[in-house]
């Protein structure tokens, strides 16, 4: 399992966040997760070839975590792209 990129973001207050995720890979998985900093504890896990997602998600105030990984590659490079937009509902 490759990371692919780190991303960090604080949440004001505590509510329903909508969060849109788009993301692809040519070989293997793409893997992102988000997960409160200072738990630790993961609130949205998703892993496929290509994620199209959109829902509400309850986050409690505080800095979060996102984290981008590639897995089960059969290839030596893979391409990869993905998108994440986390908003206010």
């Amino acid at each position: 399992m490759e990371e692919i990129g780190v991303g960090y973001f604080v949440v004001p207050k505590k509510g329903n966040y909508q969060l849109k995720l788009d993301g692809e890979i040519d070989s293997g998985e793409v893997e992102v997760l988000i997960k409160n900093s200072q738990s630790n504890s993961t609130v949205y896990e998703n892993a496929k070839d290509h994620i199209e997602d959109e829902q509400l998600v309850h986050l409690d105030e505080g800095s979060y975590k996102i984290e981008v990984r590639a897995k089960d590659m059969k290839e030596k490079h893979v391409s990869l792209s993905y998108t994440i937009k986390i908003a206010n509902k």
